[in-house]
């Protein structure tokens, strides 16, 4: 049913973790360490859908995964609809097209991995820091690669630049936000937007979800998204607790088929 697997399995839950954890990952985890937390979120939220392509997909290819940490939230916006095909479609948010917005005390940072610019309140560049020593996004991930190669022939987990503990607690954030969305349910927009008025930073990322999404042609009255309930973690259980947490838990281990089993480690 589809052309490509090679890519496309990102698009179905069997082998894959939609957009949220093929790219939002990657802008979660450096939140994340700039945010200096240790631990996944304490609980988090989803609203999304899939839209416009009509294909046997499964995962969404537009969400917004709310990451409940105090007393700073993180907000993760996905956006993977373009119709027409213009790299202008899916919009910007304060000028910055993709990569990350930090609000701080005194302004707020915008950029990403290879660099980005520093602005005060008022909106006044403060300093900007260009692509780092590695170069471009190219060459980022290139030493990315290249660091792990040299930790798999050295032995050392010490030569790695960030051990996968860092990678795993980042990739349940994701994976906390896309069984929100599968244990959602379709909702019209005025009960989406009701329900995120809890949040004003949800209520703000919701509308301009709304308007990116109409001026693609997709309206949210006649093609619901999709409204995930809010779940919570356990970081020392490593598991679900609270509302939701049977069902959420259910979908955090597949059923494995013999001999391609992961042991549990008591």
């Amino acid at each position: 049913m589809r052309k490509q697997l090679n890519y496309e399995w990102h698009w179905f839950w069997d082998t894959g973790n939609g957009e949220m954890g093929n790219n939002g990952i990657h802008i979660i985890d450096l939140c994340r360490w700039l945010m200096g937390k240790e631990h996944p979120a304490p609980r988090a939220l989803s609203i999304g859908g899939r839209f416009a392509f009509q294909d046997c997909g499964e995962t969404a290819n537009t969400q917004i995964a709310l990451l409940d940490y105090q007393p700073a939230p993180l907000l993760c916006e996905i956006r993977n609809v373009k119709a027409p095909s213009s790299p202008e479609g899916i919009g910007k948010y304060r000028n910055l097209q993709s990569g990350m917005i930090m609000d701080c005390e005194g302004g707020c940072f915008a950029g990403d991995a290879t660099g980005g610019t520093f602005f005060d309140k008022q909106g006044k560049e403060i300093k900007t820091i260009k692509p780092s020593y590695f170069g471009d996004a190219e060459a980022l991930v290139t030493r990315h690669f290249a660091n792990f190669i040299e930790a798999v022939r050295s032995r050392k987990k010490d030569d790695l630049s960030a051990e996968s503990l860092t990678g795993y607690r980042s990739v349940i954030c994701c994976h906390m936000a896309n069984t929100s969305h599968r244990l959602g349910k379709q909702s019209s927009p005025e009960a989406i937007a009701e329900a995120a008025r809890e949040k004003g930073e949800l209520s703000d990322a919701f509308e301009r979800c709304r308007g990116y999404l109409r001026r693609n042609g997709v309206d949210l009255s006649s093609t619901p998204a999709t409204l995930g309930p809010w779940l919570t973690f356990d970081p020392d259980q490593e598991k679900f607790v609270g509302e939701f947490a049977e069902q959420a838990n259910a979908l955090a281990q597949r059923e494995y088929r013999a001999p391609f089993i992961v042991p549990k480690i008591i």
